[in-house]
């Protein structure tokens, strides 16, 4: 039984400065708890790689979307993008920017409203040395309203092996969270907030060796 088909076509244009554009179209069958369901999609898409100081890139996507729920599964009206920078002021420093949303509303409905997530993500590395870099890793999502930090020290004494050494930090917006913390029945006050409150945290070190033999 065929479970999976997908037909595409597309176009990618090319122009002088290293800008860039595209398009596609889609058509996909797939089949998910015994139903088939066909989903028909476009994308766009474009980037500007003119100066190696700064880079830019845009997408879009709309379309059939399929909302996955084993219960009560159906074919959505999707719609995506995302945008990105790349900033490189000086040699040995770098931070990629993006936004990326995604909306799918509910045609059985209404077009009631299923989900709308957007997510903010930076990534910055310096490279204080040739063996010695900082990489730093800050989102924020709208789905579980998260706020995640990370940073990551990276020492490499030679092509096999390394020293890494990190701190992750977690954040959740307090009426997220599991109310009843405690377990006694009564949901705990300061949770029915919309502050954030660090969920987890940990710091941790690492050496990778290469053996050879």
């Amino acid at each position: 039984m065929l479970q999976d088909e997908n037909t595409s076509g597309g176009v990618d244009l090319e122009f002088a400065k290293n800008i860039s554009v595209g398009a596609s179209a889609s058509r996909d069958l797939e089949r998910f708890e015994g139903i088939d369901f066909v989903q028909n999609r476009i994308k766009l898409n474009g980037r500007i790689n003119t100066n190696r100081a700064f880079q830019l890139g845009a997408g879009f996507n709309t379309g059939d979307q399929l909302f996955f729920d084993v219960d009560n599964p159906f074919l959505g009206r999707g719609i995506g993008g995302n945008i990105n920078a790349t900033l490189r002021p000086v040699s040995r420093f770098q931070s990629r920017l993006s936004f990326d949303v995604s909306r799918l509303t509910d045609p059985r409905n209404d077009d009631v409203e299923v989900f709308n997530v957007k997510i903010v993500r930076a990534q910055s590395t310096y490279q204080f040395t040739d063996r010695l870099l900082l990489r730093n890793i800050t989102e924020f999502n709208t789905f579980d309203d998260t706020i995640d930090l990370n940073l990551l020290f990276t020492y490499r004494v030679n092509a096999g092996t390394v020293f890494y050494g990190g701190y992750d930090d977690h954040y959740q917006q307090a009426d997220r969270v599991g109310n009843d913390l405690d377990a006694d029945g009564i949901d705990d006050p300061f949770l029915l907030t919309q502050d954030y409150r660090r969920t987890n945290r940990a710091v941790f070190m690492k050496v990778q060796y290469l053996f050879r033999y």
